[in-house]
């Protein structure tokens, strides 16, 4: 019985920790097209390219989480806070370290996810099929979701410390 309790707590945190993520990324692909539009003459590649987006949405996360102590958007709305390891605030260095590993551990996921799509024949344009429309990004972000949840919440999942891999490189948690 206690198990099966433990368990569940666990899995509300974990859909907690995705719901923000997916809110935010959500707020960062709003805020790249806005960025489309204001710089009409950005290069599209750029402007389109998972790169680009994945150091809007790391800026994203440092000045938010910096502004509103531990905190995104996302975050609020599911109640979340990033905090340093005794739970009190995430130093800055600590705050940059975390969002910038987690973009980039992520994109390199989701860049070994795809080269196994390739090797597997099963990605034939996709790349260049998301990025050729507006909002083809969300298509990318949700074919790589489950990547996201295998890779980088397996750990908040399975252990007891609820650390996905940015944090613990980071010396944060979320509470």
């Amino acid at each position: 019985m206690e198990q099966t309790n433990s368990m569940r707590i666990q899995w509300k945190y974990v859909l907690r920790r995705t719901g923000a993520y997916i809110l935010d990324a959500f707020l960062v692909y709003v805020m790249v097209q806005a960025m489309k539009k204001a710089v009409p003459d950005m290069p599209g590649a750029l402007a389109g390219s998972m790169l680009f987006q994945n150091v809007i949405f790391a800026l994203y996360a440092i000045i938010f989480t910096v502004l509103l102590r531990g905190r995104t958007f996302g975050k609020v709305m599911f109640r979340l806070r990033v905090v340093g390891p005794d739970g009190s605030r995430a130093p800055f260095g600590s705050i940059l370290i975390r969002e910038f590993t987690g973009r980039f551990l992520f994109e390199a996921s989701n860049l070994i996810l795809l080269a196994v799509m390739k090797y597997l024949g099963a990605l034939e344009g996709f790349l260049e099929y998301c990025s050729s429309f507006p909002g083809g990004i969300v298509l990318y972000y949700l074919v790589s979701l489950p990547w996201i949840l295998v890779i980088s919440f397996s750990r908040v999942m399975l252990l007891r410390d609820h650390l996905a891999i940015h944090d613990q490189i980071s010396g944060t948690k979320v509470i």
